[in-house]
């Protein structure tokens, strides 16, 4: 059967990953495969894409058509997909045999569009379902295809077929491929299985991660074979290597990076083999990376655990505390009174309603270190934002009375009663004594009155009392 040279599935994968037209990863003709094929082998994965859209790009701008072969009207385009093995074993688990299995594919056609103009376009992705170890084929007509986009195109002839293994549902699996260039035009592809490169990350129970570290835990990994220290290279010579951010509960899929995806796609961490019934085992290691290497190992742990089948668990550990640091403030009461009128109350008249509170302050922020340990002091790490809480003083505060008070009527004095008439008594020859005695008023309410009517008693009877003793005498 003669045999076709296809771009590699890998260049092709890279391609979308990178948002590319897949026709981007071909080339049109044998001698341009062969150049591609070459740059695979000279350069990484990302010139690899470029130069072989390069090579594409400048064919189809002088209208050149690919040495396709050639199919009638409703040809049909014989695929067969097999798994690589010899006998009853092959390049995948024994014990994966008869699992569902399913994987993403694109068809590479050649064909005259709605507009007569003849080129290569592609179907878009077709979903092969199937069950580990079962080889199966299929037909595909080449009469009428819609493309990608819906369009349809006629007279088709075939192109290839192109393998994307590195999706979540096939990541471990490679495939190589061959085709006829003549009728009755078949494919085969041998598939073939790698390890498991998804890596479940997750924070032991318990640790702290202080927040400026969240985005600077920056992880190595690389893979070895079992009992070696020395890092595995893809066919391009470089280590198996990658580099991605921890982050707690998510999945990271190794075989999405580039020198993964090369090795995955090169078959260079396949597992099984037929001629030998001994597994090949890889391991993969982990380590701090980036600038803040040495200061990540100060304060965390790695462990990783799981194997090349199941996949593996990356446990972050921590030597990091973390403690609240609480500031706390009285605000005194203001001198300030706070009065409120009351009309139910007199004027002048005041009570009490509270007599005021202190108020506090609160500052409360939280405080990452690391404890001393063997001699070292302690080391603080990081302190968080602070945030302040405050409860406000209150004022004392008095009612005041606005009610006004009922007027008081004057008072009016009494009259004073009249002052008594004095009578002169009438001279006698032998005046006989007459008593000073006056009638006191019958009220003692002006003392005056009073006063001066004694004092006129008095003096009256001792001139009287006088007269009469020198009467005698003479």
């Amino acid at each position: 059967m003669e045999k076709r040279k296809t771009v590699p599935s890998c260049l092709l994968a890279l391609a979308l990953a990178s948002g590319l037209n897949p026709a981007t990863a071909l080339a049109e003709d044998a001698s341009s495969v062969d150049r591609a094929e070459s740059v695979v082998a000279s350069t990484d994965s990302a010139s690899m894409v470029e130069k072989a859209s390069s090579q594409l790009d400048a064919q189809e701008s002088v209208g050149q058509e690919a040495a396709a072969p050639k199919a009638p009207a409703n040809q049909q385009m014989t695929i067969n997909y097999k798994w690589n093995k010899k006998d009853s074993k092959g390049y995948y688990n024994p014990q994966d045999a008869g699992k569902d299995f399913s994987f993403r594919i694109w068809y590479s056609l050649r064909g005259t569009d709605e507009n007569g103009k003849k080129g290569t376009f592609w179907t878009g992705v077709q979903t092969i379902t199937g069950q580990v170890g079962v080889d199966q084929t299929v037909a595909f007509d080449l009469s009428e295809v819609k493309d990608q986009y819906g369009k349809t195109w006629t007279n088709c002839t075939w192109e290839a077929a192109h393998w994307s293994p590195l999706t979540e549902d096939s990541h471990t699996y490679s495939v190589g491929e061959s085709y006829t260039t003549t009728s009755p035009f078949t494919t085969e592809y041998l598939l073939q299985q790698n390890m498991e490169t998804n890596v479940a990350m997750k924070t032991a129970d318990g640790a702290i991660v202080a927040p400026m570290d969240l985005k600077r835990l920056l992880i190595g990994y690389h893979v070895t074979k079992d009992g070696d220290t020395k890092p595995l290279t893809a066919n391009s010579g470089k280590n198996i290597s990658a580099e991605e951010l921890f982050e707690n509960g998510s999945t990271l899929g190794l075989y999405k990076k580039p020198l993964f995806n090369d090795a995955i796609n090169q078959n260079s961490l396949t597992m099984f083999n037929p001629y030998n019934d001994n597994k090949t085992n890889y391991q993969l290691n982990s380590a701090f990376a980036g600038s803040d290497k040495e200061a990540l190992e100060q304060r965390y742990g790695l462990s990783l655990s799981g194997n090349d089948l199941s996949g593996w668990v990356l446990t972050l550990t921590s030597k990091v505390k973390k403690r609240p640091v609480i500031t706390k403030t009285d605000i005194p009461v203001p001198a300030e009174i706070e009065y409120v009128d009351d009309p139910t109350l007199d004027e002048g008249v005041e009570e009490v309603v509270s007599e005021g509170a202190a108020g506090t302050s609160t500052t409360t922020y939280d405080e990452y270190y690391l404890p001393a340990v063997g001699g070292e002091p302690e080391k603080i790490i990081e302190k968080t934002e602070p945030k302040t809480a405050t409860v406000d003083p209150t004022k004392k505060k008095v009612r005041r009375g606005t009610k006004p008070k009922a007027p008081i009527e004057d008072e009016v004095a009494p009259k004073p009663e009249p002052m008594p008439q004095l009578v002169k008594p009438a001279v006698s020859e032998k005046p006989a004594l007459v008593s000073n005695a006056t009638e006191m008023p019958k009220t003692a309410d002006n003392a005056r009155d009073w006063f001066a009517l004694a004092s006129f008693g008095f003096v009256s009877s001792v001139a009287l009392a006088l007269f009469a003793l020198r009467k005698r005498r003479s």
